[in-house]
């Protein structure tokens, strides 16, 4: 039988780094958020803090998850959640800038959006780089 060569498994450590980095400076610019929307507008700054958090709450409860990053099926369920983190953040990006929100607010969540996309891809290529879930041992 002729098989296939096994192409050496490429390094996720990098890409893990990456990715954890990008979400600290993603959960950063959403806390900084509420703080700027409290500057700008008359907005409660303690009202802004808690619908943040209870935003921030299903990406907050898989942050072990992805500090670990070895686990296939919570970054994939994660992964999930990131893409509708994206599509809001998209969606109010753009609302906020038709609304002539101050300029502070509408940037910071246009920052918000890159940023998704940077974690979203970052995770995309460490689900790639981790091994199967079927062929993972614990």
């Amino acid at each position: 039988m002729n098989k296939k060569p096994q192409k050496p498994a490429k390094p996720t450590k990098p890409i893990h780094q990456r990715l954890t980095a990008v979400w600290w400076l993603w959960l950063m610019v959403s806390v900084a958020y509420p703080l700027a929307l409290a500057m700008t507008t008359d907005a409660s700054l303690m009202m802004a803090l808690v619908m943040q958090l209870i935003f921030l709450m299903p990406a907050l409860l898989f942050t072990p998850a992805l500090v670990r990053g070895n686990e296939p099926s919570k970054l994939i369920y994660l992964s999930i959640v990131m893409l509708i983190y994206l599509g809001v953040a998209g969606v109010l990006a753009l609302i906020r800038y038709y609304e002539s929100a101050p300029t502070l607010v509408w940037v910071l969540r246009l920052v918000e959006t890159g940023l998704l996309f940077m974690v979203n891809y970052y995770l995309f290529v460490l689900l790639r780089r981790l091994p199967p879930m079927h062929k993972q041992r614990k």
